[in-house]
């Protein structure tokens, strides 16, 4: 019988300090994936970190200064083989003490909020593809590239401007169906038509 022994790494980093850490690591983790607009959220519960490592991944839920965010990155996989499970802005992190227990839990509450960063004003002129569109919409995207996007066919009949967020313009463009995960943009494609 084969036995699998499961891997973790967990990277925090911000404009000051990167902190990795890997195996021997007691990890719990839920990462939810974002419907279509919807951003992904992941809570990771690191166990027994040291004290300076807690400090340094400490993060304020009032933080709001962009200077001060921090951001994780978290991979699993067997072996040598990890894959990226999760990457996003960490909202808040803090190290607590369950009541009667030794352990101590560093949970990290994240979101890949990136995507809802940017605001932006597009103007496209009557006879522009809608593919080109998207495209050019794309490029506003920080950390995000684009990865799939389907059969975006057509062209606009009029001047058309979208303003506003730019993931909720490229869904107005596609009537719904630009997503973002881990850091790829994707469309999945539709029947719709300006």
């Amino acid at each position: 019988m084969i036995k699998f022994q499961a891997h973790y790494k967990v990277t925090v980093y911000s404009n000051q300090d990167t902190v990795t850490i890997t195996d021997p690591l007691t990890c719990h983790f839920n990462v939810t994936r974002g419907v279509l607009s919807d951003s992904n959220k992941a809570t990771i519960q690191l166990y027994n970190l040291a004290p300076e490592t807690r400090k340094k991944i400490f993060q304020d839920v009032f933080t709001y200064n962009p200077q001060q965010w921090k951001y994780v990155h978290l991979e699993a996989g067997y072996g040598d083989r990890l894959s990226l499970i999760f990457k996003g802005r960490i909202l808040q992190a803090y190290s607590r003490k369950s009541g009667g227990q030794t352990d101590v839990i560093t949970e990290i509450q994240a979101q890949a909020l990136d995507m809802f960063d940017c605001d932006s004003h597009y103007q496209f002129k009557a006879g522009t593809s809608k593919r080109d569109a998207f495209q050019t919409i794309a490029q506003d995207l920080p950390n995000v590239k684009l990865a799939n996007m389907g059969t975006l066919d057509g062209e606009f009949k009029t001047d058309t401007t979208f303003d506003g967020n730019t993931m909720d313009c490229l869904n107005q463009l596609t009537g719904g169906n630009a997503f973002i995960d881990n850091g790829n943009l994707n469309c999945v494609m539709l029947l719709f038509s300006f």
